[in-house]
């Protein structure tokens, strides 16, 4: 199996990545169950894989863990792939590098487990989180967060690769649901008859009854790797408060700027999210939280993945609120240090647009602050492409006149215009 990676430059090439083959396996039920809810089909081939900044491309596969140790930048791999994790007993569920790329974490049974990146085949993962049972497990979304919500990840490294956030999903109240196989295609080799039945049996929450409870918990990762050590870091485990106005879908999850916690919480009738910001995480610091802001609908709260925190904090100040179409700046207003601002995607006008939101360090728990909305019209915006470093420039993508046509546009956070570029059209109609 090999996965090309194309290099940049005048001359761009494809560079094989080789994945070692491994016997054919089935897929864990876990693995296979996540692939569906992500609309992933495989033959046994790469569904997927992670590119760290320092040139490390993570691959799983086939419940294995691979690690390609660099692209030479005139051409070849450096070091080639090397397997570090393979499959016996039970296959690694959901890799992922830290962000300084000395980690892989992943979960096994239920629990989440880690090695180091550089770690050689047959190393004993570390055990990180303890407790698991048939319907408690750490580490994986619940069936809800993958189908209905698109999240499909239950732990997020922080950004100094020394902690990690993740769920912890109670679903042992859940009734169990059988799904029988009644027209299992698997044949005897001899007689060619059909094989018995198969099933399974699902925690399935459905219409109207009790639903998985999922906790976030935050948790340290050293390098002591004594079996003490483990069990210690599980006993300071941190556990998030959940706002107690809305909890009970957890919808995303993920790190701000300063450190803290971002956490989106909705209500059972998916008609008001909150922005949870939960902070204190390092040592001896008492966990507190607020709400940065809600949103709220008469209708139904459409998900998106269009929160986006920007590296350059905006006063709200910087625009005269008292005149929303002017575009001079009030001159030299600056963020206190560990403000930070961040992009959100709404309907609030019945059509989806971005809003520049900016949160004040030290504003005695006050929520973010809206700054402007950045896109407008009779139009809807579908993804971020991308940011600038500064944060003053973005790209997205939306439809515009017709289903055919993807525009990607520019907007400017620091002035009011919008800029359109070329559209993508689809001769299809799709």
């Amino acid at each position: 199996m090999d996965l090309s990676a194309p290099t940049v430059g005048p001359r761009p090439r494809i560079l094989p990545v080789l994945v070692p083959a491994e016997s054919i396996r089935p897929p864990s039920p876990s693995e296979r169950l996540r692939h569906e809810r992500q609309r992933v089909h495989s033959s046994g081939g790469v569904t997927s894989f992670g590119f760290h900044p320092s040139n490390k491309i993570l691959v799983p596969h086939r419940g294995g863990i691979h690690l390609q140790e660099g692209l030479h930048p005139h051409g070849g791999a450096r070091g080639g792939v090397r397997s570090l994790y393979a499959p016996s007993p039970h296959d690694a569920i959901d890799p992922q590098l830290s962000p300084d790329g000395r980690w892989v974490a992943f979960v096994l049974e239920r629990e989440l487990h880690c090695l180091p990146s550089d770690a050689p085949l047959g190393t004993v993962p570390r055990r990180l989180t303890f407790d698991g049972e048939d319907g408690l497990g750490h580490g994986l979304a619940d069936f809800i967060a993958q189908e209905e919500m698109e999240r499909h990840r239950g732990f997020w490294w922080n950004g100094t690769s020394d902690g990690l956030a993740f769920v912890r999903v109670d679903e042992r109240h859940v009734p169990k649901h059988r799904i029988v196989h009644h027209q299992d295609d698997s044949r005897e080799a001899t007689n060619n008859i059909l094989s018995e039945p198969s099933y399974e049996d699902h925690r399935y929450p459905f219409a109207g009854k009790d639903n998985p409870i999922s906790t976030l918990g935050f948790l340290r990762v050293d390098n002591d790797w004594t079996k003490n050590r483990e069990k210690y870091h599980w006993q300071k485990v941190k556990w998030l408060p959940k706002p107690e106005q809305v909890n009970e879908y957890l919808a995303r999850v993920s790190w701000l700027p300063d450190g803290s916690l971002g956490a989106q919480w909705q209500d059972r009738t998916q008609k008001l999210l909150l922005l949870q910001r939960v902070h204190g995480f390092n040592q001896g610091e008492t966990l507190t939280h607020q709400i940065l802001f809600q949103e709220r609908s008469d209708v139904w709260i459409n998900l998106h993945h269009m929160m986006r925190p920007l590296p350059l904090a905006i006063s709200p100040q910087y625009y005269n609120h008292d005149n929303h179409n002017s575009t001079e700046p009030y001159p030299n207003f600056t963020c206190p240090r560990g403000s930070f601002s961040f992009l959100f995607a709404s309907e609030r006008t019945g059509f989806c647009h971005l809003y520049l939101y900016t949160y004040i360090s030290n504003a005695r728990g006050e929520p973010a602050k809206l700054v402007r909305a950045l896109t407008a019209g009779d139009w809807v915006v579908e993804s971020i492409v991308g940011v600038d470093r500064e944060g003053s420039r973005l790209r997205h993508g939306n439809l515009r006149l017709s289903p055919r046509e993807t525009f990607v546009r520019r907007a400017l956070a620091k002035q009011p215009q919008t800029r359109c570029h070329s559209p993508r059209t689809n001769p299809n109609n799709q």
